[in-house]
């Protein structure tokens, strides 16, 4: 009996560390999360600013023509961008996005080629046997900006030159803390409405661009101005998964200590158990052993 207490201990004093530490990581997520969240709302009204005006440069026809960013193809490769995390213990967090990226890849009939953002999406890339253009792990607070430019360059590359008909990009959409999931969205082309982040109105605009000047011509601005359009929607769905990665990794630390904090009062009701009927167990030997004495 006296093991089986001592097992119990011990059992309980593994869980109760276990509870500590994913307490903790608990509480640095939720940390994270919030300046995550902050981030990926600061830029969203800038974000759906691009997508308005991408949407109203796509409505004008002699606009369209001048530009290779609406050009569609009907032969070529898909290439997609996938973003994931490098961490884990986020609950199915980079499984979910495993699962898109195989729907993805079905339904285009494995004509894909990819882009990986993180450890994890290029853990499923090559689980799939899919080619990688670039990988991208090493992304930090510090420097994801270069590297989604750099991202965004080698994209707008492949698509002028031919090499990819479409472009897409594979990404955790963040609508609350408890409430996210993957999503994929076409960037290039360039669409007539594209609303990946929710939110925006897109009207009927039949406003027409005719009686405006451009200086020093549409094909300069144009040129110029869209790459960085397309940065800011690439760097704006990157922001949302981050942000979608912390919820996901506070949540499922959450449920760990619930779970933790559980099985350590079944443990302590089993200890309670087991030490009582060792007590009984040892009074019930005394008044054997006592009426045994007496009878002698």
């Amino acid at each position: 009996m006296a093991l089986q207490t001592k097992a119990i201990k011990q059992k309980m004093k593994s869980v109760g560390s276990i509870k500590k530490i994913t307490k903790t990581m608990e509480m640095i997520s939720v940390s994270k999360m919030r300046r995550a969240i902050a981030s990926a709302q600061a830029s969203k009204e800038y974000a759906k600013s691009v997508l308005s005006l991408i949407s109203h440069i796509a409505r004008q026809e002699s606009l369209r023509r001048i530009s290779h960013f609406f050009s569609q193809k009907k032969h070529g490769r898909n290439l997609v961008i996938i973003i994931s995390s490098n961490k884990g213990l986020c609950g199915g967090y980079n499984l979910n996005i495993h699962k898109k990226l195989a729907s993805f890849v079905k339904e285009n009939n494995d004509n894909t080629d990819c882009i990986t953002i993180g450890k994890h999406s290029e853990k499923s890339a090559r689980r799939m046997g899919l080619d990688i253009v670039a990988s991208f792990v090493k992304m930090s607070e510090k420097s994801f900006e270069q590297d989604i430019e750099a991202i965004c360059q080698i994209s707008i590359e492949f698509f002028m030159t031919n090499k990819y008909k479409n472009v897409y990009l594979l990404y955790t959409e963040f609508i609350r803390a408890s409430d996210f999931s993957p999503k994929t969205i076409k960037i290039l082309p360039l669409e007539q409405i594209i609303d990946p982040f929710g939110g925006l109105e897109m009207a009927e605009d039949k406003e027409s661009l005719s009686l405006s000047v451009f200086e020093p011509s549409e094909e300069y601005i144009l040129k110029n101005a869209l790459p960085k359009l397309i940065k800011a929607i690439i760097y704006q769905a990157y922001l949302e998964s981050v942000a979608a990665e912390h919820s996901a990794r506070m949540i499922a630390m959450k449920t760990a200590s619930d779970n933790a904090t559980e099985i350590f009062k079944e443990l302590n009701l089993s200890f309670n158990h087991a030490r009582q009927d060792g007590i009984t167990k040892e009074l019930a030997e005394i008044v054997g052993g006592s009426s045994a004495m007496d009878i002698l």
